[in-house]
């Protein structure tokens, strides 16, 4: 997993998204991969896939996430227009 964030932080989001499903093959739980591979597809203007991610991982993991978490996302990528 920690490959999937280098890959994001040099710039190669779908590089880091297909490593962040392999984490998630494994532990289909896994809240921080989903809300790193959120963070990808955001980076890619993949809204749709984006906000699914993000409500995944604020699913399995509600208590390590601030609350307004999404909204933060979405106000951060104001182009998206799906809601949570």
């Amino acid at each position: 997993m920690g490959l999937g964030v280098v890959k994001m932080q040099r710039g190669n989001y779908q590089e880091g998204i297909e490593n962040f499903n392999q984490a998630i093959e494994l532990e289909k739980d896994f809240a921080v991969a989903y809300s790193d591979r959120c963070l990808a597809y955001l980076q890619l203007q993949d809204y749709h896939q984006g906000v699914t991610d993000c409500t995944q991982a604020i699913n399995f993991a509600p208590d390590n996430f601030e609350p307004g978490f999404g909204a933060f996302c979405l106000a951060r990528y104001p182009s998206c227009d799906a809601r949570l």
